[in-house]
């Protein structure tokens, strides 16, 4: 139990850090094109955006899911809470706003593509850089991550 607490509470731990967002949107060409490497870069990292890398290329929000968020909060107690907390550093970044740092794309691929998201999307290369500890991949499948995210919108203030 300790081990996945461990494991599924570091799953967050590169979603926030406070302004990275814009620093990945002022780095993103005009128009939502997705950027692209510079030649002689590692290929892997080629059409990085703030949308990160995995299998989320578009999430749509609606009005705030009151059962999905129920269950995105159980999600993050049990596998999040040990590295992150909503308003203060732990292991891991504040969590409370990171919907507002990130975009949903980039969140749901952080917690469903962790190890190739670190390897290669910038702004996690960065945030890895700030919070040394890899965050270990959560394993939660796409309606899981989709509920925490839910989550997360609901506590944002």
């Amino acid at each position: 139990m300790r081990a996945t607490l461990i494991i599924g509470g570091a799953t967050l731990l590169l979603l926030a850090g406070g302004g990275m967002l814009e620093n990945a949107r002022a780095q993103q060409p005009a128009g939502n094109e997705q950027m692209t490497e510079e030649p002689g870069g590692d290929p892997a990292q080629a059409g990085t955006s703030d949308l990160g890398i995995g299998p989320i290329k578009k999430v749509t929000l609606g009005p705030l899911d009151e059962k999905m968020a129920a269950k995105g909060k159980a999600l993050f107690q049990t596998h999040c809470s040990v590295c992150h907390a909503l308003d203060q550093r732990k292991v891991g970044p504040a969590l409370r706003d990171v919907t507002k740092q990130r975009t949903p794309e980039f969140i749901m691929n952080m917690v469903l593509n962790t190890s190739d998201m670190e390897r290669h999307d910038p702004t996690a290369k960065r945030l890895e850089a700030e919070f040394p500890l890899k965050m270990p991949s959560p394993d939660l499948n796409e309606k899981q991550a989709r509920d925490l995210l839910e989550y997360l919108r609901s506590v944002a203030k």
